[in-house]
């Protein structure tokens, strides 16, 4: 697989990323799978890798995730996104959540909606780019957990 040099790739379940095809990283949490092929990963380390600013407010637990123009505003336990002060669409089946302090979002939504990348998934693998036409394999989770070994 050729990775775009400005691309996140992980495995459900395991808390390493791929970055760019070239660094690795750990995550605060592994990335998990919520419900119906629905995954929840780590906020802060999927947004800050394309250089978005985070901010969490445990008061309201509501996250704020800015991105060039976009403002993207999420609340813990709550299905509601919105974009610039415009609520766009209700999260499906799930909320983000706070697990053991560490926020974790639906990766869709965050990613396509206010980061406006890409994600493909397949088998567990996931892969988040700024490459529409990128669609990942069934094999792309055996061999991305193999370098992430």
């Amino acid at each position: 697989m050729n990775y775009d040099s400005n691309s996140v790739a992980f495995i459900v379940g395991t808390a390493k990323a791929l970055i760019g095809g070239k660094k690795q990283i750990v995550l605060e949490k592994a990335p998990k799978e919520a419900y119906a092929d629905k995954t929840l990963v780590p906020l802060s380390a999927i947004v800050q890798v394309f250089g978005a600013k985070v901010k969490y407010d445990s008061d309201s637990k509501q996250i704020t995730i800015r991105y060039g123009k976009n403002v993207g505003v999420l609340t813990a336990d709550n299905p509601l996104i919105s974009i610039n002060g415009n609520i766009i669409r209700q999260i499906d089946y799930m909320n983000p959540i706070v697990d053991d302090g560490v926020v974790m979002v639906p990766v869709r939504p965050v990613v396509e909606l206010i980061l406006g990348k890409y994600v493909s998934y397949s088998s567990g693998a996931v892969y988040i780019s700024n490459d529409p036409f990128v669609q990942i394999g069934q094999g792309t989770a055996h061999v991305l957990g193999r370098v992430l070994e």
